[in-house]
């Protein structure tokens, strides 16, 4: 396998001049291979929604490349990425997925948390309504017991907190065409539809756990008295405060979250955490439409086995009545060249016969048998 070098700062004029679909090629990788190769060397890229905002003359932000001392030349290898095979993609819907994320970055479509409970969404009061009356369990937390509410599982001094965030992302979600559903499941059953795709998705609470003293005293007694420990392990479970929205696909294998941070709230998230939504549903089209492609292919792999299968069996039965009528015809054969042989010693040995005559029957049945065997006659 060759080799290509090129310097970090080419290659990164070059993934923010072209997409990386058009770049990945020259170097014999596909984008996900060149994707890697750029974060291994840490050289930014443009993120999904940055080439269709361009397109569409709008300002757009190129992210610096920093220093990055002794990779100055990048060797770029065949063999250097360990490529997993590329998945399909649905153009329509990952275009529309890039004009909606572009939206997502102008000032007049940022998403506002309020300081207050004002005016909620009927989802949002129903479940304001539901969780006063929840017990909260062991580790603190409040969970939906009705069948129908938004998936909000957080503490009592954090109800509030998390009503506003839903509240403003609903309210978010239905302005931008994405209905939020509830199912009534207990796991999931918060679901919106986006770009043809349905996830599910919930805000929770971090809990912490700390063993309780009393349980490791019964541990280490235990531990004293025996070689195994039988003691059960005891804990004091504590809500932190910190908050997170995650989503989930119900037909791929998708799990993001996004939660506070040491800089940034979860308020400030809700824009990004839509674009995760559009990007989750592309991600999850593209994961359906390999599926289908496999089992396509699987039909189609299954259709040419048995298809080879009844050909070998047609084959094999060919075969077999071909021996079977070789043999009638060689025994056939054999019974005319004895009939025959018995008729010249019989004549040679008695004149000509009589054809009333026992031996002369036999010859002539004999023959008969012959032309009974023969698939010949």
């Amino acid at each position: 396998m060759g080799q290509q070098r090129v310097s970090r700062q080419d290659l990164y004029s070059q993934v923010w001049s072209t997409p990386m679909r058009t770049q990945a090629p020259k170097y014999g990788l596909s984008d996900v291979g060149l994707a890697k190769i750029c974060k291994r060397h840490r050289i930014p890229r443009p993120g999904l929604g940055y080439w269709a905002k361009k397109d569409a003359g709008r300002p757009v932000k190129q992210q610096p490349l920093r220093p990055f001392p002794g990779m100055e030349e990048i060797i770029i290898r065949m063999t250097e990425v360990h490529e997993q095979p590329k998945l399909p993609v649905d153009e329509a819907q990952n275009r529309e997925a890039e004009d909606k994320i572009a939206n997502e970055n102008r000032q007049e479509n940022q998403v506002i948390v309020s300081d207050a409970l004002v005016e909620p969404h009927r989802l949002t009061e129903a479940a304001r309504r539901h969780l006063e009356h929840v017990t909260t369990q062991e580790n603190g937390i409040l969970v939906p017991k009705a069948m129908r509410c938004l998936d909000i599982r957080v503490s009592k001094a954090s109800v509030d907190r998390a009503l506003r965030i839903m509240d403003a992302l609903v309210k978010a979600l239905e302005t931008r065409r994405i209905s939020v559903v509830l199912t009534g499941a207990s796991k999931g059953g918060t679901q919106v539809t986006v770009l043809g795709e349905t996830l599910s998705l919930g805000i929770s609470e971090t809990v912490t756990r700390q063993e309780r003293e009393s349980s490791k005293a019964a541990r280490a007694k235990a531990k004293a008295e025996s070689s195994w420990d039988y003691a059960r392990r005891e804990y004091d479970y504590t809500p932190t405060g910190p908050l997170s929205l995650h989503l989930e696909g119900l037909e791929a294998h998708l799990c993001r979250t996004w939660k506070d941070g040491k800089r940034r709230r979860l308020e400030e998230m809700l824009n990004g955490f839509i674009v995760g939504l559009m990007e989750s549903a592309v991600v999850q089209r593209s994961h359906k439409l390999d599926n289908e492609r496999r089992e396509r292919e699987h039909r189609e792999a299954e259709k040419r086995r048995h298809e080879l299968a009844m050909k070998q069996w047609e084959e094999d039965r060919t075969l077999k009545k071909l021996e079977e009528q070789a043999a009638a015809w060689n025994r056939a054969r054999q019974i005319r060249e004895y009939a025959e042989a018995m008729k010249q010693w019989a004549s040679q040995r008695y004149g000509e016969l009589d054809p009333n005559s026992e031996l002369a029957q036999w010859i002539m049945w004999a023959f008969e048998q012959a032309d009974r065997f023969d698939p010949l006659r």
